[in-house]
């Protein structure tokens, strides 16, 4: 956020700059929003995720696998399921989505895990493809 312009701005890659605004808008670990600044909410959700988990592994960019991961654990198990986070490691992947999404066995639908099959797949490419068409429903 630009306090001088008040308004968000974009710093570096597109593509990095689109999962960061995705995250945020997600904010899948519950922050409340309401005590942040405009400055503080455009990495409010990404932050609350960096305190909860610890980065031990990194997969980097694969032409085979079309994606890279991060294996990361939870910091404090306690206090990351009370935000409805598993206690478990997590890997975080990012890449191309039919590729991504081949190797997913669940998703989340509105806060809830859901099993992923062929009918769900099928409809989550529908829409990205929609989407890249710039004609958003």
């Amino acid at each position: 956020y630009n306090d001088h312009k008040k308004v968000y701005e974009k710093i570096g890659e597109p593509t990095e700059v689109a999962m960061k605004v995705l995250v945020e808008k997600m904010n899948v670990t519950g922050v409340d929003l309401s005590k942040y600044s405009k400055g503080q909410l455009a990495t409010a959700s990404s932050d609350d995720i960096a305190n909860k988990f610890k980065k031990i592994a990194t997969l980097e960019f694969s032409r085979d696998r079309k994606s890279m991961s991060v294996l990361c654990v939870p910091n404090d198990a306690e206090a990351t399921s009370k935000c409805g986070i598993s206690q478990t490691n997590k890997l975080f992947v990012k890449g191309a989505p039919d590729f991504v999404l081949e190797r997913c066995t669940h998703i989340r639908v509105k806060g809830k895990k859901v099993p992923m099959n062929q009918a769900v797949l099928r409809n989550i490419l529908d829409m990205i493809a929609l989407y890249g068409t710039g004609k958003i429903p």
